[in-house]
């Protein structure tokens, strides 16, 4: 899935600041890529203005970060980019009213920043006490020669993607018990993005 972040609206909506530096931005920038690494979705931040007169992205480690130019808003190289896109997985992050109407008349699903946020929020808590209780439970018998070493990577990975399997169908089995009432085909939608979230 490619996620689509409305970048300034995101930050300023989760942090309330009305002004973001260049080291909050970095920081940002830095929880993403832990973010990426972990849930393999092509992030996409998108910002006003930026380094150059025109249009222009670049890639920070594995963010990829793309600036508006001089000549239009980040709402309106978003929109541009979501009627490019529109056959694609794509998530919109935004709290923008416009932007978030925009996607949905080209057919995207979009999300609030601060919604975004807490499923964000969730993620990394939750692969970060997975990994705490999988270095408390793994036991290596033996010291490493260079072929056990790969063959350690593997299974303590493997060890991880079952772990966060099971949370994950936990999570969906106490969801289905609370809801009782049908859901709508936006609302599927935007539920079958959040669990790739």
């Amino acid at each position: 899935m490619i996620i689509i972040i409305d970048g300034y609206n995101f930050l300023k909506s989760i942090t309330g600041a009305k002004f973001i530096t260049d080291h909050q931005m970095q920081t940002w920038i830095g929880q993403f890529e832990t973010y990426q690494k972990k849930r393999k979705n092509r992030v996409l931040i998108v910002l006003d203005a930026g380094p150059s007169f025109y249009p222009s992205c670049e890639k920070i480690r594995s963010i990829e970060i793309c600036y508006s130019g001089q000549h239009q808003t980040a709402d309106d190289w978003i929109k541009v980019w979501l009627d490019k896109n529109k056959q694609k997985d794509v998530l919109l992050v935004s709290s923008d009213r416009e932007i978030r109407a925009w996607a949905h008349q080209v057919g995207v699903v979009s999300i609030s920043s601060q919604d975004f946020y807490k499923i964000f929020k969730e993620v990394l808590q939750e692969h970060e006490i997975i990994e705490q209780a999988s270095d408390l439970t793994l036991y290596k018998t033996k010291e490493y020669e260079s072929s056990d070493f790969y063959l350690d990577a593997l299974m303590e990975s493997a060890s991880l993607d079952l772990s966060l399997i099971a949370s994950k169908e936990d999570d969906k089995d106490q969801d289905f018990l609370r809801s009782n009432k049908k859901v709508s085909k936006s609302d599927k939608s935007l539920l079958k993005k959040i669990d790739k979230i």
